[in-house]
């Protein structure tokens, strides 16, 4: 179904400190896709965005669980998808955090409260988000592409080198103009392709317009500072 281990791939430093590896196996993608579809009246659009993404955000900590205590309860008969949603209340936390933060300042235990938001997300054509570190206030970011593939058009984020060093005095929280961004690598768009990635000052991703007609189906998770 899932393989938690793999959060603990090797991690790339160039652009920034990134690992990609499938983590959810291509027919528990299909079921979740089926889940998905079953729920769309929750997914609003993004207005901070634009009117080509739909989502739901779950706010939480490894505490209490998922804020939004009714959403989880109107799909505990919904599986696979309640059962994956229940790893990103503890364990998928837990593992990110320690990659990330523990290799340089151990000071993760089994009582440390991580906070965090996981998004249900969907996108069709014309979504489009600007080159952006995501917000300071994160620590670690995680995406999960869930499919299906309706065209050639590759359609994970893309990884940019700022050219001009834009966040050296300030760090921002914009979504930017492609302009003076390198892209240097996309991530690969499959069922289950799996980025995570340390938040920092270039950190910098995006996703230029997806022209064609498309299904993106993908859980985004984040932990806070």
């Amino acid at each position: 179904m899932y393989e938690l281990e793999k959060i603990n791939s090797q991690i790339i430093h160039n652009p920034f400190d990134h690992s990609t590896y499938k983590f959810i196996s291509d027919d528990t993608c299909d079921k979740l896709i089926n889940n998905i579809d079953q729920i769309l009246d929750f997914l609003k659009p993004n207005e901070l965005l634009n009117q080509s993404r739909f989502m739901i955000n779950l706010f939480g900590n490894t505490n209490y669980g998922f804020d939004n205590k009714d959403f989880i309860k109107k799909i505990e008969n919904i599986e696979p998808l309640y059962t994956i949603i229940k790893q990103y209340e503890k364990d998928i936390p837990t593992l990110l955090y320690k990659k990330y933060n523990c290799e340089y300042n151990c000071e993760y235990n089994q009582e440390k409260i991580i906070n965090y938001c996981l998004m249900i997300v969907y996108d069709i054509k014309n979504y489009e988000i600007g080159p952006h570190t995501d917000s300071y206030n994160r620590n670690v970011t995680m995406v999960t592409y869930l499919g299906p593939i309706k065209n050639d058009d590759k359609l994970g984020l893309i990884l940019y080198k700022d050219l001009i060093n834009r966040h050296e005095n300030e760090w921002k929280k914009i979504h930017y103009e492609f302009d003076n961004f390198e892209p240097i690598k996309q991530i690969e768009y499959y069922k289950g392709s799996t980025i995570d990635f340390k938040v920092s000052k270039k950190s910098f991703h995006g996703v230029p317009k997806i022209k064609k007609e498309c299904d993106r189906y993908s859980l985004q998770f984040f932990i806070f500072n």
